[in-house]
């Protein structure tokens, strides 16, 4: 008894890998992965260098759903990876990539001038003025500025 061969499932489990890596197509060394926060944090911030930093700043507003930086974008995405850890084969919807969202964020740009100077050209001129000295004057609420017509 005393020769024995004592092992924990996980010591039997990782010996039968090594003896049998062909048949089980694994690797002969294996390790595990201790920091995968750390590793998913890497992984965003090379996703974020691939796709953001080539991005006009004009055309940043489009990405602002996906993430304001590499972080944000971490966290954005923290849930569904928790999903896929508790249910490997969930199967989550096809996300969109950066450049159609660039793509689809232009058109509604677009459409929003459009519709945003036609509104301008409907107030009176008299109106404006008003408002522009009441925000010269501080008489608004912060809020109700000139960008925000």
């Amino acid at each position: 008894m005393d020769e024995a061969a004592i092992f924990t499932i996980h010591g039997w489990s990782s010996r039968m890998l090594k003896n049998h890596a062909f048949d089980s197509a694994s690797l002969f060394q294996q390790s595990r992965v201790e920091d995968s926060a750390r590793l998913r944090l890497t992984a965003v911030q090379d996703y974020w260098r691939k796709w953001f930093y080539a991005v006009p700043l004009d055309q940043l507003g489009a990405l602002r759903s996906v993430g304001a930086n590499p972080e944000e974008l971490l966290k954005n995405l923290k849930a569904p990876w928790a999903l896929m850890e508790k249910s490997p084969g969930v199967v989550l919807p096809v996300a969109r990539d950066p450049l159609t969202l660039i793509r689809e964020w232009g058109i509604w740009n677009q459409q929003l001038q459009t519709l945003e100077t036609a509104a301008r050209g409907s107030f009176p001129v008299e109106a404006v003025a008003m408002r522009d000295n009441a925000n010269a004057a501080k008489l608004v609420e912060k809020g109700w500025t000139q960008a925000g017509d």
